[in-house]
């Protein structure tokens, strides 16, 4: 089973979690977050970040970190923790991914990455009042 490590800006990985108890009723016990903070030093949130990984390694096949801003803090220390195969990263978080992403944890690393991947493309529509379904 593959662990998925929300990293993000301050109480936005919280606040995924919460959606995904809310939407499903639990939290998946493989579902975790980790929040990083405006005045710490990436330094010290790397090396915070490493060793919660290493830890989880210790009972998944592998990571999928799915982070919130490409380019911002949590993207770039994630990134740099990035092992192909063991830890993988996808930034710009939807729900559609995150779900996606628990959905298929229980398949190798590789193929819930590229899922995650698609579902937050399918997750993202232009809605207008014209659409069918729309209320």
């Amino acid at each position: 089973m593959i662990a998925i490590l929300v990293v993000a800006h301050k109480e936005i990985s919280n606040n995924y979690i919460a959606c995904v108890k809310h939407i499903n009723g639990k939290t998946a016990n493989n579902l975790f977050s980790f929040s990083v903070e405006k005045n710490v030093e990436p330094d010290l949130l790397r090396q915070e970040l490493k060793q919660h990984i290493d830890k989880l390694m210790q009972f998944y096949t592998g990571v999928l970190i799915l982070t919130d801003l490409f380019g911002a803090t949590p993207s770039n220390i994630a990134v740099s923790l990035c092992v192909p195969g063991e830890v993988e990263v996808l930034s710009g978080l939807n729900m559609a991914m995150l779900l996606r992403a628990l959905h298929y944890s229980t398949y190798a690393l590789s193929e819930c990455l590229d899922k995650a991947y698609s579902g937050a493309h399918a997750g993202i529509i232009k809605v207008d009042n014209q659409e069918e379904g729309y209320w």
